[in-house]
């Protein structure tokens, strides 16, 4: 039996889907993922990500093509059972110390189609990352930004509909074809009573539990969104609220597990402010959910600065929103006036959504029932777009993959 010797890990987890491309990392440590997109530059999307053969052969059905670290299996024969089923088109990754002959075995495994060590991913992935020009003419491939998000929806204000939205957003995701998981951190939480769904199970039944097999137990389905309630009582909010910045109990530790377990987003609904520092730093992107109004540009001002020079987010990774806009606020032009006579650098918002007089119609509480208009659906589209990249809805076939030196056809 050949033997495969282990890989050195660094770095998080990382998923996310896109319908034409979908690209599957396989490896035991949770670095791993992200690092090949890393690697990438971003600019490719990762459909799923698996820890162990079994959750390996559940993915690959996902899966167009898959990166494959092997150590996630410990011989050759091992290899070959694993991907004897596997419908995706196979680059293995070795450590840089493998053996010649071993490396050579392993190219020749059934199932394998490339085989590099890890020193060379970087060089095999920058094509994709910088790919050749196309002829002129030619149409361009519209992919939705590779990487995982974890997004807190969050403002200081209350009463502008960030329950709304955050659940909106996450709606929106999965109907580009994401895996998108939205969590509740309200007390009493209303995200579910929102969607017609039930306060249990909850995200207190996970921290009882803090495993993915214990977190999938917890999920409610919105439709084709995954949902998790927030707790009964603000006693129960309050106990979590202690282990929620560190550890295992942590929402960065869940924001982790919801990468391992494929999804490509996951979106806190950050209705309590108790709970606004460990969403922020579980997150690598926030939509500030603000009024428009004086108040609410100082309210913005102040969490801005908040995110960028508490938690560290990025000018990038900040995107602002104006909700439940009415007759005597303030345009866009005038919030963003306001805003930036104290912060210059505060960003534009992305969207600006007004008021619905119908709001209590449209509001329909039921699984998979979105919420609002046209104008609404629309300004979810542009927040999807924003955080996501091109609506693969609407973007032309791949009909390739590119990993370095090799052209991978897509089937069909």
């Amino acid at each position: 039996m050949t033997q495969l010797p282990a890989l050195r890990s660094t770095g998080t987890d990382a998923a996310a889907v896109q319908d034409a491309l979908r690209v599957g990392v396989m490896s035991p440590h949770m670095a791993f993922a992200v690092h090949v997109t890393q690697l990438a530059d971003g600019r490719w999307p990762i459909a799923a990500c698996a820890s162990d053969p079994e959750a390996a052969q559940r993915a690959f059905a996902d899966c167009t093509h898959a990166v494959v670290d092997l150590t996630l299996v410990d011989s050759t024969e091992a290899l070959a059972a694993l991907l004897a089923s596997c419908p995706a088109y196979v680059l293995a990754v070795a450590p840089n110390d493998m053996a010649d002959e071993i490396l050579e075995a392993v190219r020749h495994t059934p199932g394998v189609n490339a085989c590099v060590r890890e020193a060379d991913l970087p060089a095999t992935l920058e094509a994709l990352s910088h790919p050749p020009a196309a002829p002129p003419g030619a149409p361009q491939a519209a992919l939705a930004i590779g990487g995982w998000r974890s997004i807190a929806v969050w403002g200081l204000e209350g009463g502008v509909g960030k329950t709304r939205l955050a659940r909106g957003l996450g709606l929106e995701c999965a109907a580009r074809g994401y895996k998108a998981l939205a969590v509740g951190l309200g007390s009493p939480d209303m995200l579910p009573l929102g969607a017609g769904l039930h306060p249990e199970p909850n995200l207190a039944g996970w921290a009882h539990d803090p495993r993915p097999e214990a977190l999938q137990a917890q999920v409610q389905a919105d439709g084709d969104l995954d949902l998790l309630a927030g707790f009964l009582s603000p006693p129960a909010l309050g106990q979590f609220a202690v282990q929620a910045l560190d550890g295992e109990t942590s929402l960065s530790a869940l924001a982790m597990q919801t990468a391992r377990l494929g999804y490509a987003a996951v979106v806190f609904d950050v209705s309590s402010q108790e709970l606004a520092a460990p969403a922020l730093k579980a997150s690598n992107a926030l939509v500030l959910v603000c009024s428009a109004t004086a108040q609410g540009a100082v309210a913005a001002v102040e969490a801005y600065r908040l995110a960028r020079r508490e938690i560290g987010l990025t000018a990038e990774q900040c995107h602002l929103a104006l909700n439940r806009r009415r007759a005597g606020h303030l345009t866009a032009a005038q919030f963003v006036g306001a805003v930036r006579s104290a912060l210059k650098e505060a960003p534009h918002p992305v969207v600006v959504l007004d008021e619905d007089p119908r709001q209590d119609e449209l509001h329909a509480p039921a699984p998979g029932a979105a919420w609002g208009g046209d104008a609404w659906r629309q300004g979810m589209r542009r927040l999807g777009d924003q955080l996501f990249g091109a609506d693969p809805r609407a973007a032309p076939p791949v009909s390739e993959m590119r990993f370095g030196p090799l052209v991978f056809k897509k089937g069909g």
